[in-house]
């Protein structure tokens, strides 16, 4: 009988933790569910302010002598893309040590290899 009843006991508590289980699976969804509202309504908050920012910007290069302003505003708005090619970071040539330029003291510039087979693709 002990047997019995342990084998239904244990039986039973693997049915509480699937239900545990889907439980803490659940929470987990709604957890992410307003996580991802909350960074939507951050994201949309974002988007105004530089709306904003954007229309100062076009009244500062109205304004004479203030047009540096709007440039720099412009700069921080729009960064520069981070270059494609890690080894000449975009320009095209990187030095050439094994051709010395002994007058200058300086290695002379190769075509990039990377660029190079992008190109050919």
């Amino acid at each position: 009988m002990c047997r019995s009843m342990g084998w239904i006991a244990g039986h039973d508590r693997q049915g509480l933790d699937h239900l545990d289980e889907a439980m803490r699976a659940a929470r987990a969804r709604e957890r992410a569910v307003e996580q991802a509202r909350a960074w939507a309504q951050r994201a949309k908050a974002a988007d105004s302010t530089i709306d904003k920012v954007r229309a100062l910007c076009d009244q500062l290069r109205e304004m004479p002598g203030e047009r540096w302003l709007a440039d720099r505003l412009d700069a921080i708005l729009d960064p520069p893309q981070p270059p494609s090619c890690a080894r000449c970071k975009d320009r095209g040539y990187v030095p050439d040590w094994t051709n010395w330029n002994q007058a200058y003291g300086e290695p002379h510039p190769k075509p990039c290899p990377d660029c190079q087979n992008k190109e050919q693709s």
